[in-house]
């Protein structure tokens, strides 16, 4: 997520001293921008898959047109593939590639997975939909033990005083290169030496996330403008390479099944952890 304009929400994080960093919003518009949405886009692939490439292209022409979103890819059925993905498939169906926004069926659409020549409309509309929460996290990285700990912070615009919502946090990695697939290319039918981004390595809170308290996400005292946290630690992976990695964390409301529409999602590179340039050191 690109640097922006600041928003009303601060986050202290401990080291040797307390500094005070102000979250930067995804967004380089001017103006009010509490309650704009970071949408989270979840898109299923596959190194077998012929039509996958063209789906990337359409996300790459996206991704240069906004910063107000997350991307997750699932892989199925190739070397990258985890066993979480199984929950997802399983409740989304979805057919590859196809991306599901913001956990929202849309209409005119079967189910929530859509197609890829629907994604750019879609963002944009969901993006204009107004979240009702503020979310930014900081953490700390120990290269050593290889663990992280975050330091999530939200503030609520409204009383969720209703239903059931819950926090996501997953690792995902950029740069794994495997050789993909491709139809209808009149030079090849696969590209050797591929690069895969936004590659789910793993579900740090599971396949449907934590539950929150309803206090971490009720109002108090809009004028104070109360700031709750939640506090997350895990270790990394050692087959994952940390300086690729970045954390996605979404908040999304259960509405029976374990999913529902997303409130908020947003993301932190392990390199922008505090601690990660001791690696050098």
């Amino acid at each position: 997520m690109k640097s922006g304009k600041k928003i009303l929400l601060f986050i202290n994080l401990t080291i040797f001293s307390t500094i005070s960093l102000t979250l930067q919003c995804t967004n380089g518009d001017t103006g009010d921008l509490e309650g704009q949405r970071t949408v989270l886009f979840e898109k299923f692939t596959g190194t077998w898959c012929g039509w996958c490439p063209y789906g990337v292209d359409i996300l790459d022409e996206i991704l240069e047109t906004t910063d107000r979103i997350v991307v997750l890819a699932y892989h199925t059925k190739d070397s990258m593939s985890i066993g979480t993905t199984k929950d997802l498939t399983e409740a989304f169906d979805p057919r590859h590639p196809m991306a599901v926004i913001d956990r929202v069926q849309y209409p005119e659409t079967e189910k929530m997975p859509i197609s890829r020549n629907d994604w750019k409309r879609t963002v944009t509309y969901r993006q204009g939909a107004r979240s009702f929460l503020d979310l930014g996290v900081s953490g700390i990285y120990d290269p050593g033990s290889r663990k992280i700990e975050l330091d999530v912070k939200l503030k609520s615009l409204k009383d969720y005083t209703e239903g059931v919502f819950k926090l996501n946090v997953i690792v995902a990695q950029n740069g794994l290169i495997y050789t993909q697939r491709i139809f209808r290319d009149p030079e090849r039918k696969e590209i050797p030496g591929y690069i895969h981004n936004y590659v789910v390595r793993e579900m740090v809170t599971g396949a449907w996330g934590k539950v929150l308290e309803k206090e971490k996400i009720m109002v108090e005292d809009e004028e104070a403008q109360v700031l709750k946290g939640e506090k997350i630690s895990f270790k990394l992976n050692e087959d994952f390479d940390a300086e690729n990695c970045h954390i996605v964390i979404f908040i999304h409301e259960d509405l029976g099944k374990g999913y529902g529409p997303v409130q908020q999602a947003t993301e932190i590179s392990v390199k922008k952890l505090t601690g990660f340039d001791t690696v050098r050191k």
